[in-house]
């Protein structure tokens, strides 16, 4: 029973804290739950970033992950890539995490869990876009950081 809605799930994440410290934390999760993961971010630049964070963030943790740019990336837990690489196919991922820089225009063809990121102003605009998003019949979860690593949603 399908019951009207699209097999995409949305999780909106309004965050306060750095987005690297929290993906770094979501995907250690994910990475030992055996999701394949793939991070969305707005360029090379952020890529670079994220790649150099992931590696010497914690000294005792390592997060294996890889980029687009690698040569052999296909049995990787997480990849990292960014809107100048387009040529991934999305459905060898379980989970899909965009960075608040990215700029999505659509959603089609994505039958995923998405985590979606942006940087909080105001709680209304939150209730506005999980308003929109729900309107076009998909799963739509939405958080709101309180504190450090805290969430309320609504």
């Amino acid at each position: 029973m399908n019951s009207g809605f699209r097999d995409l799930e949305i999780n909106l994440y309004y965050i306060k804290t750095d987005f690297k410290d929290l993906v770094f934390r979501l995907c250690n999760q994910l990475y030992l739950k055996n999701f394949k993961t793939l991070i969305k971010l707005a360029n090379n630049l952020d890529l670079d970033d994220l790649d150099k964070f992931l590696w010497i963030h914690k000294k005792n943790v390592f997060l294996p992950h890889l980029t687009i740019r690698d040569m052999s990336f296909a049995n990787n837990p997480i990849l990292l890539t960014s809107n100048e690489n387009s040529s991934i196919d999305i459905e060898k991922f379980d989970i899909i995490i965009y960075s608040p820089n990215v700029y999505i225009k659509k959603f089609e063809n994505i039958k995923k869990k998405l985590f979606l990121f942006s940087y909080f102003t105001n709680e209304s605009n939150c209730e506005k876009n999980k308003i929109s998003l729900s309107s076009l019949k998909y799963k739509v979860k939405t958080f709101i950081e309180t504190n450090d690593y805290k969430w309320k949603q609504i």
